[in-house]
Parts: C-alpha cells; structure tokens; sequence
C-alpha cells in the first residue's frame, strides 16, 4: 500500500502530500509489523531516484519519508529492549541452518535453492503451473523497473535472510505481493496480445491452469493444518487441572498447538 501511494504521489502532475503522507504512515506500520519489510525500501528509493534524478538529495521529501517513516520503529527498539527476554533470537536467521550434527551456512548451495525454488516457490506458492506465467510476467515487464525493483527488493530479501526463508515457510509472505504482482501481469499479458494467443482458448486454459495449481497446492499445504486428535483431549486436560497462569513445559519438539487449543504459556 506504501508503495502504491508512493507511486500515485509521484504520477500525479500536482502532487497531492495526501498520498504522500499516507504512504509514510504505512511504511512505518509495516516496519512495525514486520521489520523485513524495509527490504521493499529498494523500491521506495527507485521511485524517488527515478522522479528526482540527479536532485534526489536536494529533496526534502526524501528525509522526510524515511525520518517519520522510521522514527516509530526505532522508538519502539529501545522501548522492547527493557524487555530482553521478550526479544527473540535472530543471529541465526541469516547466518546459519542448524543440521543433525553441525551448523552448516547453506547460502548458494544446492539445498538452498532447491528447497525455495523447487518446494517453496514452486509447490507451495505456484502450484507448479502458476510458474509460467510468472515467467512470461517477469519478461513482459522487463522495462517496467518499478515492478523489476519491486521484484529485486524480494530477490535480495529471499539471499539476504536465506536461512529464515530455509527452514520456515511463513518467511516466504514478504515476497508474495511482488509474486502475485508479476504473476498477474504475465496473464494480463497473455489476453492482452490477440494476436498471439486465441482469447476463445486463452480465457479456459488459464482457468483451468490456476485451478490445478490451487490443487497442487493445497495438496502441498493441508498437511500443515493436521494434527493428532489425541491432542486435543490432551489440551483439554491441561486447561482443566492447570491455572491460566501456569507455564506448561511439553514434549512436542516445538510444535505449539497443545498450548494454543489449552490456552496456555510454555514451550
């Protein structure tokens, strides 16, 4: 939504500060909400540079953005920082992935891409099938560089906190607004050009292409959402015969969901 605003700010031929300043406000609750979220300032500076130019210094507007934009978040760090053990641990999220035996760094390794090209981005989030339009997206929009710098800002997000997007796949969010972005493009891309696709058999193969990689995809993911059943008579047991202030310790291997269905703290 930032840069959305950010962007309409900078087309406009009067400048309307309203968009401006909104875009400010969602920057700084996105980095609120998710710190990772100032990689996508790659994108922010390259809507400036590109409207500014050689002038981007001399601009008041940019101090501005990233003055107010980041003033919350930093007051924020020193706020949690009376609270160490509510910090979590993080060193490791790009550094290193813990193995059975050792901690090896898997940047630029086979496992590495394997795991986010092949699993992540190829089951998980396209469904396989989705991919190609991808593709065509990303090559259609070559000399588009908003959209290229949207996409960089992922790419560099997906190298720089490679072990976080390695072992958890909820990392993998931050990067789905450029993914949906240029996935979309690549099929506005395909019924825009007539002359190249047949729009009687465009329309059906491309519904039906993304119903089968919602398929593949949701045959990747249900999984997720299942658990024991025995688990929840166990959740119910606890939440019976513990307080609300309790800390329950579990055997579960960090798995959580005893402790949410009991509503309880722990690990």
């Amino acid at each position: 939504i930032s840069l959305w605003l950010l962007y309409l700010f900078f087309k406009n031929k009067a400048p309307n500060y309203v968009f401006f300043f909104m875009s400010i406000l969602f920057y700084s609750l996105s980095l609120l909400i998710k710190p990772i979220g100032i990689f996508y300032t790659i994108a922010v500076l390259f809507l400036f540079a590109s409207y500014y130019k050689f002038d981007i210094f001399k601009k008041w507007q940019l101090y501005i953005f990233f003055l107010v934009g980041f003033v919350p978040c930093i007051f924020w760090n020193i706020y949690i920082q009376q609270f160490p053990e509510g910090i979590p641990l993080n060193e490791r999220l790009f550094q290193y992935a813990s193995a059975v035996e050792n901690v090896q760094n898997i940047l630029f390794s086979f496992a590495f891409f394997k795991t986010i090209i092949m699993d992540r981005l190829g089951i998980v989030i396209f469904g396989i099938f989705l991919s190609g339009f991808f593709i065509i997206g990303s090559i259609a929009q070559l000399k588009k560089y908003f959209l290229m710098s949207i996409l960089t800002s992922s790419v560099i997000y997906m190298l720089f906190m490679h072990t976080a997007n390695f072992q958890y796949e909820y990392y993998q969010i931050i990067i789905l607004p450029a993914i949906a972005l240029i996935t979309g493009l690549g099929i506005a891309h395909i019924l825009n050009n007539r002359n190249t696709f047949n729009p009687f058999l465009a329309y059906p193969i491309i519904i039906s292409t993304i119903l089968v990689a919602f398929l593949v995809s949701y045959d990747r993911v249900k999984s997720y959402y299942q658990y024991p059943q025995d688990v929840t008579q166990i959740a119910k047991l606890i939440s019976t015969f513990t307080q609300e202030h309790d800390l329950i310790i579990t055997d579960t291997e960090g798995d959580p969901t005893i402790l949410y269905l009991a509503d309880r703290k722990g690990s």
